[in-house]
């Protein structure tokens, strides 16, 4: 007795949307996954840029008296070498409009080589307005000391160099990227800040 053939059934309505919500899932499992990789890469780069940065401005402090940097630029570039380093990759990848690195740090001012926050001249940045202007009425507390007093209340778990450029949005909450001047590199996530009273300085993070 020959055997019966195999027949091939269709597939149900049904049974074609569950087939396609599977597949609809699995690709979004996927695409956050891939995300959330991708958002890790530029963290762990940007960090690593970062530190590179902190140690030129250990060596800078060393060869000048222990005088930080007035900004991230040409003052610490012969410790580095490299202007790659002065900009944050998610940054670059966004704003940079095909430019070189290179194009980009001899066409910005001074104060203005990196999109990275230096501490420092933010700190003095205040402090100037303090002294200009006189106290903020936004503000509650105001920056009445140049840098180098901060520093030495705090020491150095003060942070010096941070990016803001991989906050991806979550509600209240408020994502940074650090290294402090003992070297410590961290991903910080606080709570955002509902009004400019309750905001922190970059030295108070």
């Amino acid at each position: 007795m020959s055997p019966k053939p195999l027949s091939l059934r269709s597939l149900t309505l049904v049974e074609l949307l569950i087939v396609i919500a599977i597949l609809c899932l699995l690709f979004a499992i996927m695409f956050l996954i891939g995300r959330e990789v991708k958002h890790r890469i530029y963290i762990t780069k940007c960090l690593s840029q970062m530190s590179q940065l902190h140690r030129a401005v250990l060596l800078y402090i060393q060869d000048h008296d222990d005088t930080f940097p007035a900004y991230l630029g040409d003052e610490i570039f012969p410790y580095v070498k490299n202007t790659a380093i002065f900009y944050c990759p998610l940054w670059y990848a966004s704003y940079s409009e095909g430019k070189s690195y290179d194009e980009l740090y001899q066409e910005a001012k001074p104060w203005m080589k990196s999109p990275y926050g230096y501490v420092p001249h933010v700190v003095n940045q205040y402090y100037r307005m303090y002294r200009e202007q006189g106290p903020d009425p936004e503000r509650s507390r105001h920056i009445t000391a140049p840098w180098e007093y901060y520093y030495s209340q705090i020491g150095d778990n003060i942070p010096l160099i941070y990016c803001w450029r991989h906050d991806r949005g979550i509600v209240d909450i408020t994502e940074i990227l650090l290294v402090r001047m003992n070297g410590q590199a961290q991903y910080i996530r606080m709570p955002t800040a509902r009004s400019e009273k309750e905001a922190k300085y970059p030295h108070e993070w």
